[in-house]
């Protein structure tokens, strides 16, 4: 057996030669697969937020130097995205003046948002345009300057880890679309950080939402999903709803300087949110609004916890609302208001026109009835 090892070695390593050009190195045999910035004509599945459609997709490299072009715009301009032909931009670290309108089947990528910079030429201008796309993916960036960070039509792009910051409004979403927003950073934006309007329907996932004119507005019979949010220190409302039927889950909503979460007509789904903080009241339910209010922490809010005004039917039930207002009750109920409030736990309540059972107050005695 020792001879027969000793026969095959030459020509394993005659194989070996063959294939490296040389007896493979330590290194070499445990070296990984190419990286991508590897590969000059593919991408693999993963650098994408959408699926391949058949063939593997062209790498674009914008640079300020070395690279295929030096503007995202030049780069749109020379190519030609298809299903079968999808493209990813891929952009280098650096501060880039443009106003991008962008194509489908694109991801534009840039190499995180703490380098690269796509920065508004003017500041009436969105810094990137989205219009009726499909398969679109923007990641990675900073966009600032603009009027609209990212102006978003008709379109569902994959939005993911950038940061939207010092424009006019973060994003605006409109006419139907329905973008997925996770990861960002949205701040220190004059008006709203995200603007959802005209039956727009996007998912905003785990993004941080701060220091905006308000966070998010939802208008126009918009029904958005917001999940797992922090949403906190914006100068206006946390989330302000006009007709719209958003669905808010697992969210962070404090230290906003109005309402955390303020309602106007629309039927809001609100679950398992964290409110607290607010200078202005916890959660407002205006004229003709009729929210699901349920399992949320409603606390150490400067107004009312839950504030209804002359509001449609609503349901305010196993959440804990205590500690809000020091000259205003945790509950407030309008003469004309009818909710219906039961297995909560508050201190106090103005108003006795609700209805419900089974709530406590914060010592496990009997909270005063709706």
């Amino acid at each position: 057996m020792r001879h027969r090892i000793q026969w095959f070695r030459p020509i394993l390593l005659i194989v070996t030669v063959v294939l490296f050009g040389h007896p493979p190195t330590p290194s070499e045999a445990k070296k990984p697969a190419a990286a991508d910035l590897d590969c000059t004509a593919c991408v693999s599945v993963g650098e994408l937020d959408f699926a391949l459609p058949g063939k593997p997709a062209h790498v674009v490299i914008v640079a300020t130097g070395g690279g295929d072009y030096t503007s995202v715009s030049d780069a749109l301009a020379a190519i030609a995205p298809s299903a079968a032909d999808p493209y990813l931009i891929k952009i280098m670290p650096g501060t880039y003046i443009d106003n991008i309108t962008l194509k489908s089947y694109v991801h534009l990528k840039g190499a995180g948002r703490e380098v690269t910079t796509i920065q508004s030429a003017a500041p009436n201008q969105s810094v990137i345009v989205l219009n009726t796309l499909t398969n679109v993916a923007v990641s990675g960036l900073t966009i600032t300057g603009g009027f609209f960070g990212i102006a978003n039509s008709a379109s569902s792009p994959t939005v993911l880890n950038n940061a939207l910051t010092g424009n006019m409004f973060g994003m605006t979403n409109q006419n139907n679309a329905s973008p997925v927003i996770s990861g960002n950073i949205v701040s220190n934006n004059t008006n709203e950080g995200i603007d959802n309007f005209d039956h727009s329907s996007p998912t905003i996932r785990g993004n941080i939402i701060t220091g905006n004119g308000r966070g998010i507005l939802n208008s126009v019979d918009t029904a958005p999903t917001l999940v797992g949010n922090t949403i906190s220190g914006n100068n206006g409302a946390g989330v302000r709803n006009v007709s719209s039927a958003p669905h808010l889950n697992g969210n962070l909503i404090s230290g906003n300087a109005t309402e955390g979460i303020s309602s106007q007509g629309g039927a809001p789904t609100i679950i398992s949110n964290t409110i607290s903080g607010n200078g202005g009241k916890g959660i407002t339910n205006e004229i003709g609004s009729s929210p699901n209010i349920i399992g949320n922490t409603i606390t150490d809010n400067g107004e009312e916890g839950v504030f209804n005004l002359s509001s449609s039917p609503i349901m305010i039930a196993h959440n804990r609302i205590t500690g809000n207002g020091a000259a205003e009750a945790d509950i407030f109920v309008h003469p004309i208001s009818a909710p219906n409030i039961s297995f909560n736990i508050y201190d106090d309540i103005d108003g006795n026109t609700g209805v419900g059972l089974f709530n406590v107050k914060s010592d496990g005695t009997a909270a005063p009835a709706p």
